[in-house]
């Protein structure tokens, strides 16, 4: 089966500059993703989706396929699905390829671990009528929907004050789960309009350390001591 993973890296960032190759332990952090998904079993071929001829000269000095993206799906407002969607057709396009699964590799992500690529795979594989799959970290009681609070001229109220009143303490609320650090999708509900979170989809539970997710320099320091502390180890 081929399995393609796509790095989505453009070179415009509303907060770190050219954050997809800032420097972590003296390694871009397009680095680590591409070395997690080179070390997984099931991607067969693995290119970065750019606009950027900074970013596109890093790739080829990590022997890593550049794919060009056009200007228009670089701005703020372009999806990651609509990235996706084009690197599946213009591969279909230019060289009749054609990935039975859709790999999403942000680089932001550093500490995706190759184990947390293979086994989604295998579940999205085994599970029937699936469309796509991600991993996800669970959610913290404090953190919880149900404790959610709106401020409305000064006051406070809960968002959802009937289901807390249902459910007061941590152990009668319902899990709840965030956004981990991997997506993968079937190249065919892309091609047919879906999201890249296609449904039906199955869901894999991660520690939240792997999920870090860089967006400001905290993050990138914090990123620093997980690595230094051997929080997280990479492969």
């Amino acid at each position: 089966m081929e399995v393609l993973g796509v790095i989505p890296a453009r070179g415009g960032s509303k907060g770190l500059k050219y954050k997809n190759i800032k420097k972590l332990q003296n390694k871009p952090l397009l680095w680590y993703v591409a070395n997690a998904a080179r070390q997984s079993d099931s991607i067969t071929r693995l290119v970065c989706s750019t606009e950027d001829d900074r970013i596109a000269t890093e790739c080829r000095r990590q022997n890593l396929e550049v794919l060009p993206r056009p200007d228009e799906l670089a701005s703020d407002d372009a999806g990651i699905t609509e990235v996706l969607r084009h690197a599946v057709r213009s591969l279909s396009k230019n060289e009749n390829y054609s990935p039975q699964l859709v790999v999403r590799l942000l680089p932001t992500h550093p500490f995706i671990q190759p184990s947390h690529i293979d086994k989604l795979v295998g579940k999205i594989q085994s599970t029937q009528n699936v469309q796509s799959g991600q991993t996800l970290i669970k959610i913290p009681h404090h953190f919880h929907m149900y404790n959610q609070r709106t401020i409305e001229d000064g006051k406070i109220s809960y968002e959802f004050k009937e289901e807390r009143e249902k459910h007061p303490n941590r152990q009668s609320k319902p899990d709840t789960y965030g956004s981990g650090n991997v997506c993968i999708t079937k190249s065919s509900a892309l091609l047919s309009g879906e999201s890249h979170f296609a449904e039906p989809a199955v869901g894999m539970e991660i520690n939240q350390i792997y999920a870090l997710d860089i967006d400001r320099k905290e993050d990138l320091e914090l990123a620093e001591w997980y690595l230094k502390t051997q929080k997280v180890t990479i492969p």
